[in-house]
């Protein structure tokens, strides 16, 4: 079996990072093929995600003990140790461009917070629309909270919302 996610709008990496090391530490990758594909429009973003340094406030909410197992303190900042590093292909994308996500829109979970505030919303329909073509059925997509998302996406009536306290996920109706 094979498990495909995508970070969509993953500025500087944390948001995959984040994703990789709760699935190490949850002994998925042993178990299971799981592919993670992070993308964001801006290359200087992505440019520092492929880095994986990041600066003592960037890493410090981290429990000690996951800080040092998945980070290598430099003297430029904290590394991200390779063995994590590997298990995310970055790129550089624009959601408004099919062409650049008709790909990675193909994945069971798309990770898509904190990008629909720079979005139109006809840019959010549209491209909400093109997940829906591309996602398998059963998918998921976690979105950003709040009830003007949850009154826009449930209006267009392609996902369903998942009932989970404090998270706002959407499953691609079968």
């Amino acid at each position: 079996m094979k498990l495909r996610i995508w970070s969509a709008g993953c500025s500087t990496g944390e948001e995959p990072l984040t994703i990789a090391m709760a699935l190490q530490e949850a002994g998925l990758f042993d178990r299971l093929h799981i592919e993670i594909n992070a993308s964001d429009a801006s290359f200087v973003g992505i440019q520092t995600a492929r880095r994986g340094v990041y600066a003592e406030t960037r890493v410090r909410d981290l429990p000690t003990a996951m800080r040092l197992k998945f980070f290598r303190q430099t003297s430029e900042g904290w590394q991200v140790i390779p063995e994590l590093q590997k298990r995310i292909q970055w790129s550089v994308t624009n959601l408004i461009v099919e062409s650049d996500i008709a790909e990675l829109a193909h994945s069971d979970i798309i990770v898509c917070q904190n990008v629909f505030i720079y979005f139109s919303e006809s840019a959010i329909c549209q491209t909400l629309r093109f997940f829906e073509k591309q996602m398998p059925r059963g998918g998921y997509l976690f979105t950003d909270n709040g009830e003007y998302y949850t009154e826009l996406i449930s209006h267009l009536g392609i996902f369903e919302r998942q009932e989970i306290p404090g998270a706002s996920i959407w499953m691609k109706e079968c």
